[in-house]
């Protein structure tokens, strides 16, 4: 399996590719074509419409004939192209007196997916969030055509391909009320999770994971990460969170959390002390907060005080609002 390419959250996004004629008198037919958006995340991972021009996705397709099924598109790299927009190489074309169906995956990597020709499923075998995989935005859609009925009026227009999160998004942000400016927050640390599982996206859309329980961070450094804090530290008692990863949210594989050890850690220092003080959050023990499910966010807020340090989790949709850009 080759590697996704790691990417950054999502604004919104609509792409649409080019649509064309066969050139072939009253027998033409139109091209396929695809359009598709991201809807708004609370601060996700892609950012803005050029992370996904600049990737592209993993494009499925077959149709279905007289009980038959034949390979249309595969693994095209649906790419943009500043004087052509979006496409997908040589170009198909509808008929009449099929089934289409079509999927979808974001970033493009032809590798990593496994297309099961016999019933248009995909898998990703060994889908690592860490080490792999770290803060990858794994997107997919599905979508289908059915022209079989050649009396029918043929529906010709671009297929939507509305993309969804496989992952859960998870965020930590930290709020300083001590006595004192904190000044660093270093090694940064979650552990204890589980980090690799295999995806299944079945034909008719449904996305599953199995996930490797067996198998959880010890290393701290597959999820460590850096935390810059702002220019003079993070001030007493000022009433906004800054986040404790620089990359702020986190794509983490959908699993219970609930009794099961998974551990927040960091080091602080604070003004005038070279003293570093280790602090550890075990997310296992909030009870409200069960499992991360995919296309959700979960938002640790981290009160940090003198004697302890408090918080709470705030749970959202993933989506915030569509736009069209």
């Amino acid at each position: 399996m080759r590697r996704i390419v790691n990417i950054v959250a999502v604004a919104v996004l609509m792409f649409i590719t080019t649509s064309c004629h066969k050139e072939s008198g009253e027998s033409a037919k139109p091209e396929i074509s695809f359009r598709s958006h991201i809807e708004h995340n609370r601060g996700g991972l892609v950012e803005s419409e050029a992370d996904i021009r600049e990737q592209g996705l993993s494009l499925m397709g077959s149709v279905v004939v007289n009980g038959t099924r034949t390979l249309l598109i595969d693994y095209a790299h649906l790419a943009y192209d500043a004087v052509e927009g979006w496409g997908y190489g040589e170009p198909r074309y509808w008929a009449k007196g099929g089934k289409y169906h079509f999927m979808a995956i974001y970033p493009y990597d032809v590798a990593d997916y496994d297309y099961d020709m016999s019933d248009g499923s995909v898998e990703c075998i060994g889908y690592n969030a860490g080490s792999k995989h770290l803060n990858t935005d794994l997107l997919y859609a599905v979508a289908t055509r059915d022209l079989s009925d050649i009396n029918a009026t043929p529906d010709y227009s671009a297929v939507d391909l509305p993309l969804k999160h496989a992952c859960a998004a998870v965020e930590f942000r930290l709020r300083n009320s001590s006595n004192a400016t904190v000044v660093a927050v270093t090694d940064v640390a979650l552990v204890n999770v589980c980090a690799e599982g295999d995806f299944h996206l079945s034909n008719n859309g449904t996305a599953t994971w199995t996930i490797d329980t067996d198998n959880r961070v010890t290393d701290h450094d597959i999820f460590g990460g850096v935390c810059t804090l702002p220019e003079g530290g993070l001030p007493v008692n000022v009433d906004y969170y800054h986040s404790i990863y620089d990359s702020r949210a986190l794509t983490m594989l959908p699993q219970r959390v609930w009794k099961s050890g998974v551990t927040l850690r960091f080091n602080t220092r604070v003004e005038g002390s070279s003293t570093v003080f280790p602090h550890e959050v075990d997310l296992g023990n909030i009870a409200t907060t069960t499992e991360w499910i995919a296309g959700k966010r979960y938002v640790y807020n981290l009160t940090l005080t003198d004697e302890t340090m408090t918080f709470d989790v705030t749970v959202v949709d993933w989506i915030e609002d569509f736009i069209e850009l």
